[in-house]
């Protein structure tokens, strides 16, 4: 269908056969090419509302969130009585952190069809997103005597009991579903996180079982059962599993791979190595497989069929930074910096690896630690070969040799002729806030975001730069922060902003969820010990500042710690 539909197209453009092509493209799981074709169907009927909203759906298959609520809002505008359409913009508003945009939605969404389970999910998510556990629990509780047989509502009201640090009951939420659904993608990853997470690997492998009888032909859950066996020791009989899944006497190359890992774990390296290279034999592109095979030549230091492997490799994939890298990383190991520089030298030669051989000289003083010479390597490419990556690495050397203001200066010519450069824009941005330039911090994250708007770490980053500024919108940055990329950073910026808020008793539990993290780190101690005085336990705020305080590690807020303690302790 898909080679017909696009013979179509080249003999007459037109949005309902670029819209054809878009749906046979995602019935094949190929999303990127779909939206592609959904785009260019807009650009010939921007005003048809299915067509927006195929767009979004496909946009959010392939995780950007931001574009797939633009293209919902478009379609609702036009249409606005479309349920689905208006459940997704919540979703999507919710998945993208925009928590305004979702609750404007959802308002919508339920003057127009009332309290239904979809209605009543969406509102306990956000709840969640909002970090308001307890609403949110009571919520899918509400909605599971409801609707009884909403597994949406119980699978979240599982992750919101686990969320209170109930994951007993929580995990007996959410066997009941797998009890009716063993196959639920949703309740078995959520199950598979928190028993792999506390080692229960037994209970881990039976659930997977009993999802694999559900749906026996599902390879990804056949192999990572298998890799759960070996993580266990039961590498034998992994292998007798796999085994048993031969079809025709042949193992498909996602068990393959499965297989090789549970030789390797369990000692037969030499059958690891034949099963990588009769995988390569069939799929010479196999990327995983080749990068798995050299790993286990190099520990083994096999190395002249380390860089065959790796050269034929780049025959099948010209350019392959990740191959080329690895070469001069054995000949830096074989023959030291003299052959890394020859063999970067060689690579460059070919214009099929352009421009990522580029790098590879810089790369190569990079790891003998020549900074300078690094710094060097990277300019006089960047003359001849203007990219990003030789740019952030010039900048990088350079502030590795200890010159940060020259780091940020190659960055700043760098975006005066590339202005939209995010990943320029993201490394300057740090260099900003480190030196404390932090209006210049906050205009290169806003270029940052402006093409990556989901972008967790820069969300992060300029939510801590207005707080520090005293900019109003420091806590909604930091709420799509930590629902983007939930992090130890991100809990503590959005729990100490919180706290300094006023809202301790909702700051406190994202606090000691960055803690939990990195529990020495001395900033995260100071934002508890307020959280924890703010909340009236003054003698546990003194225990945490005597932690955080414990020795002569300097960090930012050192002094505002120090004062806080005597503040507290004084008689």
């Amino acid at each position: 269908a898909i080679e017909v539909l696009k013979a179509a197209l080249a003999k007459s453009r037109d949005q309902e056969t670029l819209d054809l092509l878009g749906r046979a493209y995602q019935l094949t799981g190929q999303q990127a090419q779909a939206a592609a074709q959904f785009e260019q169907a807009v650009e010939l009927a921007p005003k048809d509302p299915v067509i927006l909203a195929n767009l979004a759906a496909s946009r959010m298959q392939l995780g950007d969130t931001f574009g797939a609520s633009k293209a919902l809002e478009r379609s609702l505008d036009i249409q606005p009585n479309q349920i689905q359409a208006g459940e997704a913009l919540v979703a999507a508003a919710l998945a993208s952190g925009d928590l305004p945009k979702a609750e404007a939605a959802l308002d919508r969404l339920r003057r127009q069809v009332g309290e239904t389970e979809p209605v009543g999910v969406l509102t306990g998510l956000l709840k969640l997103a909002r970090q308001d556990t307890e609403g949110a629990r009571k919520q899918f509780e509400a909605i599971v005597k409801q609707f009884p047989d909403s597994l949406d509502a119980k699978i979240n009201l599982a992750k919101a009991l686990i969320l209170q640090a109930k994951r007993p009951e929580g995990e007996a939420v959410l066997q009941q579903v797998l009890a009716k659904d063993p196959g639920n993608v949703g309740a078995l990853n959520t199950l598979l996180q928190i028993q792999v997470q506390e080692g229960r690997l037994p209970q881990a492998i039976a659930a997977i079982g009993a999802a694999r009888k559900a749906r026996p032909a599902d390879d990804q859950l056949t192999a990572t059962q298998a890799d759960l066996m070996t993580r266990s020791g039961q590498g034998a009989a992994a292998l007798s599993m796999l085994d048993q899944a031969r079809i025709n006497g042949q193992l498909t190359v996602p068990l393959q791979m499965a297989q090789a890992r549970a030789q390797f774990t369990s000692g037969a390296i030499s059958d690891a190595k034949t099963t990588y290279r009769g995988i390569l034999l069939a799929q010479p592109g196999e990327l995983e497989a080749r990068r798995a095979l050299t790993e286990i030549l190099i520990n083994n230091r096999e190395y002249p069929e380390a860089k065959t492997l790796l050269l034929d490799g780049l025959k099948a994939s010209p350019g392959n930074l990740g191959m080329m890298t690895t070469y001069v990383a054995i000949e830096q190991r074989t023959n030291g910096l003299p052959g890394a520089l020859a063999a970067a030298d060689e690579f460059r030669k070919n214009p099929a690896n352009m421009p990522s051989a580029a790098i590879l000289k810089g790369d190569a003083y990079m790891a003998g630690q020549q900074y300078t010479d690094a710094a060097a390597a990277y300019g006089a490419e960047l003359k001849t070969t203007p990219v990003t990556a030789i740019a952030l690495r010039q900048a990088s050397a350079l502030a590795a040799s200890g010159g940060t203001d020259q780091a940020s200066e190659v960055l700043r010519t760098w975006l005066k002729t590339n202005p939209q450069d995010a990943d320029a824009a993201q490394l300057l941005s740090a260099y900003d806030i480190s030196a404390k330039r932090l209006p210049d911090a906050e205009q290169h994250l806003k270029i940052v975001l402006d093409k990556r708007p989901n972008d967790g770490q820069a969300l992060n980053n300029l939510a801590w730069v207005y707080q520090q500024r005293g900019n109003g919108l420091a806590r909604q940055t930091a709420q799509r922060a930590y629902l983007m990329a939930p992090s130890p950073e991100s809990a503590d910026t959005l729990g100490w902003i919180l706290v300094t808020e006023g809202k301790a008793s909702e700051g406190l539990p994202l606090l000691q969820q960055a803690l939990a993290k990195n529990p020495t780190d001395r900033a995260i101690l100071y934002h508890m010990a307020r959280a924890q005085n703010d909340l009236g336990h003054k003698d546990e705020a003194i225990a945490t500042l005597k932690q955080s305080l414990a020795d002569t590690t300097e960090f930012d807020e050192r002094s505002d710690a120090f004062k806080f303690y005597e503040q507290l302790t004084k008689k």
